[in-house]
């Protein structure tokens, strides 16, 4: 996503929650099988407003409605995000366009790896979205980011992992 809102993180700090270029799953050569999507549920609020919580590439997570937080789901459920790598930064002091490059740099390419595997399926447009330290997050001695692929718009059925 693109915004630049701020989640609580589960960690120590705040988590800032950016977003890269949107990509495609290019088309039927590069669907992983049994990936859909369907409606997102009207009157949910904005995915960049709730905690997106730390754990392992693989796992989907969905929002509930009048929760704070993604809850973690089994990717057969409609989820809205599906994790795809978890990092750690170096210690370094804080530097908002080193970290926003690195992050960026390794979240589209865990994406773009994640879902690598030929399919026949069609194509559905998803975006990388990314969590990262904020600048609080980091004097507390975060240094984790996380990656996603979703779709702001729907959620999806199904993991993009290639297979």
């Amino acid at each position: 996503w693109r915004s630049r809102r701020r989640a609580p993180a589960a960690a120590a700090g705040v988590l800032l929650v950016a977003g890269l270029a949107a990509w495609r799953l290019g088309g039927a050569a590069d669907q992983p099988p049994g990936l859909r999507e369907v409606p997102r549920p009207a009157g949910l609020v904005e995915l960049t407003s709730l905690v997106w919580p730390s754990g392992e590439p693989g796992e989907c997570l969905a929002q509930r409605p009048d929760e704070p937080a993604l809850r973690g789901v089994d990717c057969t459920e409609p989820h809205d995000l599906e994790r795809v790598a978890a990092g750690r930064l170096p210690d370094a002091p804080f530097d908002a366009e080193r970290i926003d490059a690195a992050v960026d740099a390794a979240c589209a390419a865990a994406a773009r790896n994640y879902a690598s595997a030929p399919t026949t399926a069609p194509a559905i447009d998803l975006a990388v979205a990314v969590s990262r330290p904020s600048p609080g997050g980091w004097d507390a001695g975060d240094r984790g980011y996380q990656c996603f692929v979703g779709d702001r718009e729907s959620r999806q059925i199904g993991s993009a992992a290639g297979a």
